[in-house]
């Protein structure tokens, strides 16, 4: 078996452990409330608002709302992307046994659910550094939730982590050099 053989293979054996034990009762129950949350960026929306009404309609407070609809915009369109060039089939169309918590559709790399979050969670940290913390904690519950769920493999989930946090650093960059050029 070669290397990306046993990766898949490892992936495999992690996603069939989350999802047969996590899945079960309250905490089943719970990852499912975590994935509805992450859908189409709602939770990560929402904070952003609270940014723009705490700190009232500042230039930083409207940056930091108008860069965090940037990066989820520009995640999902790179997400998209992404899932017609990989083209992995979902966790049920390929392995038996799947507790699908929750429906999922298209193709499962990368976990649009992840990437969004992840790219939130880096630009909103960018307005809330005393809650970073809390917004990656946040990022990494609804990026598990999709595992439990049945939704994605553990490594959907990681490539959507990996491209949502690039995404929200290009973000913050190009961000960064637009109110420079403003400043001239």
């Amino acid at each position: 078996m070669g290397p990306i053989q046993a990766l898949l293979e490892l992936d495999r054996l992690v996603f069939t452990a989350v999802n047969a034990h996590a899945s079960q009762g309250l905490a089943g129950s719970f990852f499912i409330l975590a994935s509805r949350v992450g859908d189409y960026g709602a939770l990560w929306i929402a904070i952003a608002l609270v940014v723009l009404l705490r700190r009232g309609a500042s230039d930083e407070a409207r940056g930091v709302v108008v860069l965090t609809l940037a990066a989820l915009l520009l995640t999902e369109l790179a997400t998209a992307v992404v899932k017609q060039l990989v083209a992995r089939p979902r966790p049920d169309e390929v392995l038996a046994g799947v507790r699908l918590l929750l429906p999922a559709s298209g193709f499962s790399f990368p976990s649009g659910h992840a990437s969004r979050s992840f790219a939130a969670a880096v630009v909103l940290s960018r307005g809330l550094p005393g809650r970073r913390w809390l917004l990656y904690a946040a990022a990494a519950l609804v990026s598990l939730s999709r595992v439990v769920v049945g939704a994605h493999f553990p490594l959907d989930v990681l490539g959507g982590a990996v491209l949502g946090t690039l995404i929200g650093r290009l973000t913050l960059t190009i961000g960064a050099r637009l109110r420079h050029g403003e400043k001239r």
